[in-house]
């Protein structure tokens, strides 16, 4: 095995000199674990892990140490300097995404496109000094999500009327992990030009009366601020849009908009405001999952 080593002379002494060789190499084993299976709209199954990615970096310059793959439950394994500080990332469903990045600094600027599935993450700052030594990674979503509950009308001359769509704006395709939480937003599903945001459509849901209509539907996004949810509604032959502001938004977070009753007309576009009398809701925000039920891959 070549071994380098750095020699250290005090002045004018040859007699002094060191020799420190480099740090012994050790094996770490990393296991991943996804949180309890949830069923979402737009993906089939919004924890599924297909593809796990290791990347390890010394932290002192970001230089990549080690990286490994795997597909199914393999657990990843890294070679790593004992007792050098290493930053470490693992990253699931983002097969083809990563690329052949060699430092930090490069990953931090890897684009991920979330459309396409649940892309979660873990990551921490180690120092390993014996071989065999095992790290549990418990992943989380990048993404949000965005649920809504029951919708009423109240609004007696509208019916009966239908539920048309249920728009999430202001949501651009990508992120970044060296992005900051009010630059990364996902789009996830279909998108108009009219509406640049996440659609979910309800071809003619008609509401006859006025108890409510659940609804169970999930939209999902990045973490962000200015994000809303719009529903459109046609009564009277006439589009009504009702926005409702979201709060900032945490990765791995649902906020549910519930119990919404409709009492007016809305506004004629998505981006219009609507007097907030016109509808009333509330938003509760909790964690992804409730109950964390690890799987161990």
């Amino acid at each position: 095995m070549n071994r380098t080593v750095t020699i250290l002379c005090a002045p004018l002494v040859a007699s002094s000199c060191t020799i420190m060789p480099e740090p012994v190499p050790v094996n770490v084993i990393f296991m991943g674990k996804a949180p309890v299976k949830v069923k979402g709209g737009a993906w089939d199954d919004d924890c599924k892990v297909g593809t796990l990615d290791l990347l390890v970096f010394r932290s002192r310059d970001g230089r990549l140490l080690d990286r490994s793959s795997c597909t199914g439950n393999l657990p990843l394994e890294a070679c790593v300097p004992a007792g050098e500080p290493c930053r470490w990332y693992i990253v699931a469903n983002a097969a083809g995404c990563i690329g052949d990045c060699t430092t930090l600094e490069e990953y931090m600027q890897t684009e991920f496109c979330l459309q396409d599935g649940p892309v979660m993450h873990a990551e921490g700052l180690e120092t390993f000094r014996e071989s065999g030594t095992t790290v549990e990674a418990c992943l989380s979503r990048f993404a949000c999500k965005v649920g809504l509950g029951s919708i009423s009308v109240s609004w007696t001359d509208a019916l009966p009327c239908t539920l048309e769509t249920i728009a999430l704006t202001n949501v651009p395709g990508t992120t970044t992990p060296g992005l900051s939480a009010s630059t990364a937003k996902l789009n996830c599903g279909e998108v108009t030009e009219d509406i640049s945001g996440l659609i979910a459509r309800y071809p003619g849901l008609e509401i006859r009366d006025g108890e409510p209509v659940d609804l169970g539907t999930s939209l999902f996004c990045m973490p962000s601020e200015g994000t809303r949810i719009a529903l459109c509604i046609t009564a009277q032959g006439h589009p009504n849009w009702y926005p409702i502001d979201l709060p900032p938004m945490e990765e791995n977070h649902c906020y549910l908009v519930d119990n919404v009753v409709i009492n007016g007309p809305g506004a004629p576009g998505v981006d219009q405001p609507v007097e907030r009398t016109q509808a009333e809701f509330s938003v509760r925000v909790t964690p992804w999952e409730e109950k964390a039920v690890p799987i161990q891959l």
